[in-house]
């Protein structure tokens, strides 16, 4: 399998996690027994966005990374359908399939996207109207039609990385992520082995990490002193 990896030019924290609360706390409302931080998140109703956009004010960026990463893998199993559906769009129907989607926080202040358990039906690329009359055409066509397996897939992840696929891939994946919610501006993007495993994600794992917890407690505090 694949991944597709997303180098990230620009979020916009404000939109994104107003876009991404709402869908967060309707799967909070199907939780049995949310904890004392979820029902806040409930109990704020609307208002829940615009407090969050406050509080991001006092954060710092590795802290909304924080934030970002999980909010995205709360709400991975959709990212990585809005993935596909939009990968389709400039590949081909049924040409590429995505199983996870996962962001990652960097060293630094930088965090990148990944799209996880890729797979890629190499024959349809072959027929894919973004390759035109190009390498997958006569006589290259029959011949990346012969190859092994193992040499197919390297010819393949040469196409899918060229200037002739990537740019146009790259402008439709950041749409689908916008549509999504995740307002960020790509940079790059990048096929490669997979080389490691990864468990797809459900859309209920919203179990808030103690780092983001004690983020936001400190963010209150100081707009609560910012307000005095």
């Amino acid at each position: 399998m694949l991944t597709i990896r997303l180098d990230i030019e620009r979020i916009d924290y404000e939109k994104s996690v107003e876009n991404l609360l709402p869908k967060l706390q309707e799967q909070i409302r199907k939780k049995a027994a949310p904890s004392d931080w979820e029902r806040l998140v409930l109990l704020l109703q609307k208002d829940a966005a615009p407090i969050a956009r406050k509080l991001l004010q006092f954060m710092s960026v590795a802290e909304k990374d924080a934030l970002i990463v999980w909010l995205v893998s709360s709400h991975q199993a959709r990212y990585a359908a809005v993935a596909t559906e939009h990968a389709a769009e400039i590949l081909g129907k049924n040409t590429v399939k995505i199983g996870a989607f996962q962001a990652k926080d960097l060293p630094g202040t930088r965090m990148e996207l990944q799209a996880r358990q890729v797979e890629i039906d190499y024959q349809a690329l072959l027929r894919s109207p973004v390759l035109g009359d190009g390498i997958a055409s006569g006589a290259a066509r029959l011949a990346l039609q012969v190859m092994s397996p193992a040499a197919m897939e390297k010819q393949g992840m040469a196409m899918l990385n060229s200037e002739l696929v990537k740019p146009k891939l790259l402008s439709t994946l950041s749409d689908g992520l916008r549509k999504a919610g995740l307002v960020v501006t790509l940079r790059d993007l990048e096929f490669r082995t997979e080389t490691d495993t990864v468990h797809a994600g459900t859309e209920t794992e919203t179990a808030v990490p103690e780092s983001i917890r004690t983020a936001v407690i400190k963010a209150v505090a100081a707009w609560m002193r910012d307000t005095l």
